[in-house]
């Protein structure tokens, strides 16, 4: 007999971890893209077990517990391991100790206390939740395709400085509520970091020093089309962010 027993969302919870077990793998083989859509998946798993918990009415503390060991495997040391494979090594590991560490006090928090509510008494976080890192990863590896190291180092040990500011911040943060967001985000990063592995694992293109590059590539050989269809691609999930978080975000300060 079972020390508690395991509901249907809790094995959803707990299928994360042969989720990041693949993406340790891809990462053994090169394939930072593929660990990075692994990532986004594991991000789909996450949102919908606590969408069936409260839908059956099975929401309890163990249920919070273990969310939040995933999420510090998912958010927190998978995306480090990530990021120091892309090359965010040396004297910038320690902006990844921040982040892990600032994690793991917002973790630590929400545990305590819950959902907080915003000034309109809409369900909110308290804090940034840890799950952004995975766009900030994301935004990372895309800006190492289009420019120099240093850069892309120094742009990403901002964003990680800010990230862990906001992770620990005394103020509620935007929840999405809607199940359609909670699929569409994490099947978008999905599907389109896995356009880019697929790219290069296929041959499609030839195999540029980062595989986000070949979707770029490829893009440019369509000419002004494939040029439109890029800036869609990259320009939606941004738009869609300053509207639903960051001008509401703002607003309330």
């Amino acid at each position: 007999m079972l020390l508690i027993r395991l509901y249907p969302h809790d094995l959803l919870t707990l299928s994360i971890l042969p989720i990041s077990g693949l993406c340790i793998w891809a990462l053994e083989h090169q394939s930072i893209a593929l660990a990075i859509s692994l990532l986004f998946f594991s991000m789909l798993f996450d949102a919908l077990d606590g969408y069936i918990a409260r839908k059956t009415g099975r929401v309890r503390d163990f249920g919070r517990f273990l969310d939040s060991f995933m999420d510090l495997i998912s958010y927190l040391l998978l995306p480090t391991y990530i990021a120091y494979s892309i090359g965010f090594q040396g004297i910038y590991v320690g902006f990844l100790l921040l982040m892990i560490s600032s994690g793991c006090i917002r973790l630590s928090y929400f545990n305590t206390i819950g959902f907080t509510a915003d000034e309109e008494g809409k369900p909110a976080y308290p804090g940034m939740p840890v799950f952004w890192s995975t766009f900030i990863l994301a935004g990372y590896y895309m800006v190492t395709s289009l420019s120099s190291v240093l850069f892309s180092n120094m742009l990403y040990a901002i964003c990680l400085t800010l990230f862990s500011a906001y992770m620990v911040l005394n103020k509620p943060f935007f929840k999405f509520t809607s199940i359609a967001w909670l699929i569409l985000a994490p099947v978008y990063g999905m599907v389109l970091f896995f356009s880019f592995h697929a790219l290069t694992q296929f041959s499609i293109v030839e195999t540029p020093e980062f595989e986000a590059s070949a979707l770029i590539h490829a893009a440019a050989n369509l000419g002004i089309i494939g040029k439109l269809l890029m800036t869609l691609l990259f320009l939606t999930p941004i738009v869609v962010f300053i509207h639903r978080v960051g001008l509401p975000y703002l607003s309330n300060k």
